[in-house]
């Protein structure tokens, strides 16, 4: 069985409680657990939802989901790129804690994801993308009784929905990510209604590299056509959302299901001479829409203060399972989605592969060698006037910076006695599909 990530006699409580939980234990779920489904949202920017007041009305069922719900308007991923984001999702650990940093590491099966948890509750666990880096082959269908992450386009990814939930006979645990916002942005001709430069350079799997190295330059013109691009493919994202929700309406499943919308990582586009994802820690990239929606939680309740996708394991687990895995690096949101807790100053930390960053209050913190940065994010929300060297605020900065190296120095710790992250035979067909999104060349 799975072992787990702890030192002295943590690590053996924490080791008979994977093992309690594993795949040769599982127990019959009772009817009454609710379902629970998270949609992952690719490179799902947080300011383009109509939650955020964004200009274009892309998401009216996302923005329905969470008045019927929890929204979270400063949800941080905890990576830059899809592998390690999800990683730290599915296991409730930090990127310098499972080392899924870089091709062709893999989620190790000393971990145990919260698909493992639900299936040792006797749930039916399901898993669907169209992302290889999320592949089985980079560890991610652990815990899953179907998984696939090269089944096809969106459309087909709802089709299985559908299929799988027609006639469900116990709860169940799904995990979807949706591909539609991916570069290169395209959506069907019903959802174009944005570009008005159908001539200008479109960002691929071929450029972008170039674009981000500067030898391609883009024009304002350039940046609006992207842009409009990817919100036509954000309001075709949101109508599968709606598709799903509607399929669960029919089928008599909403009133028990647990759902959550969430994003993997961000979107840059110029704003700092990048696009893409994978580059920065700048808000653009590491803040993320979060929704949780369902039975026995509150409605149109808005939790204004720094949450983490890293706190959903945790957090899922206390809602469906009324308990919490003592591993879990997340936090339990439980008490302040009831109100019970407030901004507390807990920190929230996402790391790239040469920084990390820590937000905690107003304040965020990027330390990347050298290239530091410090921003107070309420009142300079696009990252504009960096403080790094600002004396009235040096105490701030540096309480801030002393949590980061205690955060680095405790991951190492924790990180050591688990190893580096696997490394994969990676089938041809994962690498063709990694290459078409332009991760390997």
């Amino acid at each position: 069985m799975k072992s787990r990530r702890r030192s002295g006699p943590r690590l053996a409580l924490a080791a008979v409680f994977a093992m309690l939980l594993g795949t040769g234990c599982r127990s019959r779920a009772d009817a009454s657990l609710p379902n629970v489904l998270i949609v992952s949202l690719e490179s799902m920017r947080w300011d383009h939802l109509g939650l955020s007041g964004y200009a274009r009305p892309l998401t009216p069922n996302i923005d329905s989901l969470a008045r019927r719900g929890v929204y979270f308007p400063r949800a941080y991923s905890q990576g830059t790129w899809t592998r390690p984001s999800i990683a730290s999702t599915f296991v409730s650990a930090f990127q310098s804690t499972h080392r899924v940093r870089g091709n062709p590491d893999s989620l190790s099966e000393r971990f145990q994801t919260l698909a493992e948890i639900f299936r040792g509750r006797g749930y039916r666990t399901y898993g669907w993308s169209n992302n290889a880096n999320i592949s089985a082959a980079f560890g991610f269908a652990q815990g899953f009784d179907e998984y696939n992450a090269l089944i096809g386009k969106d459309p087909k990814i709802v089709a299985s929905l559908k299929a799988a939930f027609h006639a469900p006979s116990r709860p169940f645990l799904a995990f979807v990510h949706l591909m539609g916002t991916h570069w290169p942005y395209h959506s069907s001709k019903e959802f174009d209604r944005y570009d008005r430069h159908k001539d200008a350079v479109s960002i691929t799997a071929d450029n972008w590299t170039e674009i981000n190295q500067g030898m391609v330059t883009l024009t304002p013109e350039d940046v609006e056509h992207n842009l409009a691009l990817y919100d036509g493919a954000i309001q075709e994202v949101d109508a599968r959302v709606g598709e799903v929700m509607g399929f669960l309406n029919d089928a008599g499943l909403a009133r028990n299901t647990i759902v959550v919308i969430m994003a993997d990582h961000g979107e840059e586009f110029y704003e700092r001479g990048r696009v893409g994802h994978g580059w920065s820690l700048a808000d653009t990239l590491i803040r993320v829409p979060l929704v949780i929606a369902g039975p026995n939680l509150p409605e149109g309740r808005v939790v204004d203060i720094p949450v983490s996708n890293v706190d959903l394991l945790p957090t899922l687990s206390r809602l469906a399972l009324a308990s919490t895995p003592a591993f879990a690096q997340g936090r339990d949101l439980g008490p302040i989605i009831a109100g019970k807790a407030g901004d507390d100053g807990h920190p929230v930390f996402s790391e790239s592969g040469d920084g990390s960053a820590i937000v905690s209050g107003e304040w965020k913190l990027i330390e990347r060698g050298r290239r530091n940065e410090f921003y107070n994010i309420l009142k300079d929300p696009q990252e504009d006037e960096d403080r790094i060297d600002d004396a009235s605020v040096r105490e701030i900065r540096e309480r801030l910076s002393r949590m980061l190296q205690s955060f680095a120095a405790g991951n190492r710790r924790i990180a050591r006695d688990i190893g580096d992250a696997t490394k994969p035979v990676v089938s041809k067909e994962v690498w063709e599909q990694l290459r078409s999104l332009g991760y390997v060349k």
